[in-house]
Formats: C-alpha cells, sequence, structure tokens
C-alpha cells in the first residue's frame, strides 16, 4: 500500500477537524491579503489631501487582526490535533505487532537494536507506569 494512502486513511477518520483546520488556514491568509489591502489604502490616503480619517478602516484593522489571529489559532490547534491522534495511532499500532510478535523473532534479533528502531522512546514511558501498577 502507498504510505501516503495509508496516512491519508488515517486522517479521514478525523476529517472534521482536518477539515476545520483548512478552515481556519484560509482564513488566516485571508486576513494576510486583506492586510496587505488595508496598507494600500492607508498610503492613498496619506499621499491623497483629504482630511477626513474614515472609521472603517480603524474598524477594519481590528476585524483584520482578529480574523488573522482566530484563523491561526483554529488551522493550528485543529491540524496538531489529528497530528497527534495519528502519531497515536500509529504508536499504538507498532506497540501491538511488537507485543505479538513470535518468540523465534525476539530470539533472534538484539533487543537493542529493536529498541532503537521504535520512533520515539515515549512509548516507552506511556507504559511503564502500567507495568509498575503490576508489581504492586
Amino acid at each position: 500500500m502507498n504510505p501516503l494512502r495509508r496516512l491519508f486513511s488515517y486522517t479521514f477518520r478525523f476529517k472534521f477537524s482536518f477539515i476545520l483546520s483548512i478552515f481556519g488556514f484560509i482564513l488566516f491568509a485571508s486576513a494576510d491579503i486583506a492586510a496587505v489591502e488595508w496598507i494600500r489604502r492607508i498610503i492613498e490616503y496619506i499621499n491623497s489631501d483629504q482630511d477626513d480619517f474614515s472609521i472603517y478602516l480603524v474598524l477594519a484593522l481590528i476585524f483584520i487582526a482578529i480574523g488573522r489571529g482566530t484563523g491561526f489559532f483554529i488551522g493550528n490547534y485543529f491540524m496538531s490535533r489529528v497530528g497527534f491522534v495519528i502519531v497515536h495511532d500509529l504508536r499504538s499500532e507498532l506497540f501491538s505487532k511488537l507485543i505479538n510478535l513470535p518468540k523465534k523473532f525476539l530470539i533472534r534479533v538484539n533487543r537493542a537494536n529493536l529498541l532503537i528502531e521504535l520512533p520515539s522512546l515515549q512509548l516507552k514511558f506511556q507504559v511503564r507506569p502500567l507495568m509498575q501498577l503490576k508489581h504492586l
């Protein structure tokens, strides 16, 4: 199976969070474009002979800042949520496969090399409290 397709299969279980994060990033990018347009209008105002400063430019800047911050937060929060859940699922799947390996494989393979192959030592730290509970 294609690795990218496999990762997307993990992502599709959380499609609502993924779509919400994409919406947040689109909002963030739209606010950046609006900020550029706002700066263009401010430069036009400075170069013109107008004396009245429009309150709409001030309100636009406030809404641009709120939209940019909200889009940044929503996009990063939901994307990191999807990423953490996918990494957790991959680690759980890896751990369940390591537990179910036959004895012949474990005897033949050096245990140190097997531990080095793990993607992270956090798996070990997550399992350690459960192992300590057994000894009580």
